[in-house]
């Protein structure tokens, strides 16, 4: 495997999960179960990362 690329996705993994955090804490905050929602998010961004379609 490639240690340079996989350095470049975790980064990229990194910074999209601070995006995503920050949107969805900004989205759900009033609904009291933004956490939930946060982390399938992240779960689905991963995902998408690591195995890209």
């Amino acid at each position: 495997m490639n240690h340079q690329r996989n350095k470049l996705i975790y980064k990229r993994l990194v910074n999209n999960m601070k995006t995503v955090s920050k949107s969805i804490e900004f989205g759900y905050q009033s609904h009291g179960d933004w956490m939930a929602k946060s982390w399938r998010l992240d779960v689905k961004v991963m995902e998408i990362e690591i195995h890209p379609l």
